[in-house]
């Protein structure tokens, strides 16, 4: 896992179904940030790779993300 390469790849859009603003990377598609604006949902996406990064670390996630 590379955070810095998961970021450069993340997207924002908006979502009509959820009604928010949603930032994700095709990198770790299994997480996503959620906002009302752009901002807060970048805001949670990293905070979300953070705490996914040390998980990483941590050896928690390897089946996911090798």
């Amino acid at each position: 896992m590379h955070k810095q390469a998961i970021m450069n790849t993340a997207v924002c859009y908006w979502s009509e179904e959820d009604d928010c603003f949603v930032v994700e990377s095709p990198l770790l598609e299994i997480i996503a940030g959620v906002g009302e604006t752009r901002e807060g949902a970048l805001c949670n996406f990293e905070r979300h790779i953070d705490t996914a990064y040390e998980s990483y670390l941590e050896g928690r996630m390897k089946h996911i993300c090798d």
